[in-house]
């Protein structure tokens, strides 16, 4: 199995490339997709220790894509386009998600334990108990995202956009609130407030509503 995986993602690596031009909706091609099907299937591995996906460099794109409970710990899936897909239940531990676009994705009992998320867009995302423990959370949009029950323990967030979305049951703290954007209509858990706003500077990135669905997909500066 182990070589298996490693051909596979090679074939990912070699043929998941960047669109020739920026588009509305991409779409990985059919090869690459059922590469990673194959992958994201394979018999599920030691809890402890996964076997880890060496995807880097790859463009993987899959809107309403049907990948659940897939076992994608520490595969980088930076930059990718993910839009309404169904992620739900899947192992993402480890993984890079750098500026992916996940907005309105089911990450309903997903695992991001340690993941790697800087710059995504979450806006709608619909997750139930979810486990980010661990995880690095840097310019992250929230916006509208159910985290009924998400475990943050021991996660760094800084510069995340909470605005609308539902903090219910979370184990989220005051102090990783220090640094976010939230508005009345955030649910937040029981004894649990942001003492005091971030600076205007420190919001001015985010704009004034939740991140919007973006013109074209990779966006510019995007890897190749």
């Amino acid at each position: 199995m182990p070589a298996i995986v490693e051909i596979l993602c090679a074939f990912i690596r070699t043929h998941a490339k960047l669109p020739a031009r920026l588009v509305r909706e991409p779409r990985s091609p059919p090869d690459v997709s059922a590469a990673l099907k194959v992958l994201a299937g394979r018999p599920s591995d030691s809890v402890d220790a996964p076997t880890k996906l060496d995807t880097f460099g790859a463009y993987l794109a899959f809107p309403s894509g049907d990948l659940r409970s897939a076992r994608l710990a520490g595969a980088d899936l930076s930059q990718g386009y993910f839009r309404y897909a169904d992620l739900s239940g899947s192992d993402l531990r480890d993984s890079d998600l750098n500026a992916a676009y996940l907005a309105g994705a089911d990450l309903d009992d997903a695992n991001l334990e340690s993941a790697w998320i800087w710059s995504n867009n979450f806006e709608q995302a619909k997750s139930g108990a979810r486990q980010f423990s661990g995880s690095s959370l840097h310019e992250v949009g929230f916006g509208s995202a159910s985290l009924i029950g998400a475990d943050s323990t021991n996660s760094s967030i800084d510069g995340v956009d909470f605005r609308f979305a539902d903090l219910t049951d979370s184990n989220i703290t005051s102090e990783q609130l220090s640094c976010v954007k939230i508005n009345d209509k955030t649910k937040l858990p029981a004894g649990v407030h942001q003492s005091s706003p971030p600076s205007s500077a420190f919001t001015d990135w985010m704009g004034d509503s939740p991140f919007p669905i973006p013109p074209v997909w990779p966006p510019v500066g995007a890897k190749r």
